[in-house]
């Protein structure tokens, strides 16, 4: 049974086992040798036109320094609640 959850353009998500080897495949057996479960994220990719492989919740997305905001400087005035007070 698979429990795979897909996301379009985004990834799937699946179970994968954590385990410790066994000698042989015959000696090995849940209960001995599975130690726990975790979850794989796979991102989608797709293929540019330069050949390139990209996440596709990733295409588009640029990094840009913001603006100067306009920051208030002013003191607050003595007993107005602010913090720290």
């Amino acid at each position: 049974m698979y429990r795979d959850v897909c996301l379009d353009r985004f990834g799937a998500f699946k179970i994968g086992l954590n385990t410790k080897p066994a000698d042989t495949a015959k000696d090995f057996n849940v209960k001995d040798n599975v130690k726990g479960m975790h979850i794989l994220f796979q991102p989608e990719l797709h293929i540019d036109a330069t050949g390139r492989r990209v996440k596709s919740f990733l295409d588009g997305c640029r990094v840009a320094e913001l603006p100067v905001n306009m920051i208030d400087k002013t003191e607050p005035e003595a007993g107005s609640g602010q913090a720290g007070e």
